[in-house]
This record gives C-alpha cells, structure tokens and sequence, in this order.
C-alpha cells in the first residue's frame, strides 16, 4: 500500500524555476496580429458570441489591433509576445 508520504519524495521536483518572457515577433501582411490571435487568445472569445456578431466583432478587434500595433514603414509589424516557460526536474 503506498501514500502520499511514501510517493512523494520520489516525484516532487527537485528543482523548479518559472521564467517570464517577452519575445519581439515580426508579422508581416495584412492584419498580422489578428491572424496571429486568432489560433488561440480570440478563439473562445468568438465561439461565445453569437454567429451573427462574429464578423462585426473581428472587424472592430481588428481596427483597434491596427491602431495599436502599426505597420513599420518596412511592411513589418513588431508584436511582442509574453511567454511564461516553466521546468522542473524531479
């Protein structure tokens, strides 16, 4: 029979760090960071309204991402990026 007590010293990590990051990713092409967003963060986001203010939605989200992440001169779009990566090694 084993226990909490018994199984624990062999699995709880012995070392264990979290480090936040920020990456600088470069988009290019129209509406990069929507494109980008919309494989994760907006996809709960628009399967909760209902079909017919979906598009109205994307436009708008899509106007304000315009505004507050410009395309550079070079046709590039810098969009940082936080990542939180987590390892622990038992």
């Amino acid at each position: 029979m084993w226990s909490g007590s018994t199984i624990r010293p062999r699995c709880w990590p012995r070392r264990k760090a979290a480090e936040p990051r920020r990456d600088l990713h470069v988009l290019e092409g129209d509406d990069p960071v929507l494109k980008w967003v919309r494989g994760t963060a907006l996809r709960p986001v628009i399967a909760a309204l209902p079909r017919e203010e979906q598009s109205r939605f994307e436009a708008e989200y899509a106007r304000r991402l315009r505004l507050a992440y410009a395309r550079r001169p070079d046709g590039r779009t810098l969009f940082p990026f936080r990542r939180l990566f987590i390892v622990a090694t038992v």
